[in-house]
């Protein structure tokens, strides 16, 4: 009798929550889907985000009042030229203790080189 091994390929689930559809949602969306990514995109926050591997909120404040602590999820907030909402929720983030991540940019408009910064930053382990 033979076996055969092969590894199976779990996709991550990646959410991006984003009311007004930006520009940013549409080339993170397709930039994720290269990478063998299942991407949901929704103007409105879901009951229950349990079953994504990463969620994204763009410029979305309020999340971090509902979103709770989820050591096994990657919470990512981008702000794109919203100075204070970015710094409030990074208040709200560092008083909860929270599991998440806050990216500012002073610009609406994000190019490849931002998009390449915003996905390492989200991917890795670093703070900074």
């Amino acid at each position: 009798m033979e076996f055969i091994s092969e590894p199976l390929e779990k996709k991550q689930h990646v959410l991006i929550v984003d009311k007004e559809s930006t520009q940013l949602t549409q080339i993170l969306q397709s930039e994720l889907k290269k990478y063998s990514s299942e991407v949901y995109v929704t103007p409105k926050i879901p009951l229950t985000i349990d079953r994504f591997d990463y969620v994204f909120f763009i410029n979305e404040k309020s999340a971090s009042n509902k979103i709770g602590n989820r050591p096994k999820q990657k919470i990512i907030f981008i702000f794109l030229n919203r100075r204070s909402m970015a710094h409030s929720t990074a208040k709200i983030i560092g008083k909860q203790n929270l599991n998440a991540k806050v990216i500012h940019f002073l610009s609406d408009k994000v190019d490849a080189e931002d998009l390449e910064k915003i996905l390492w930053f989200s991917f890795s382990e670093s703070d900074e």
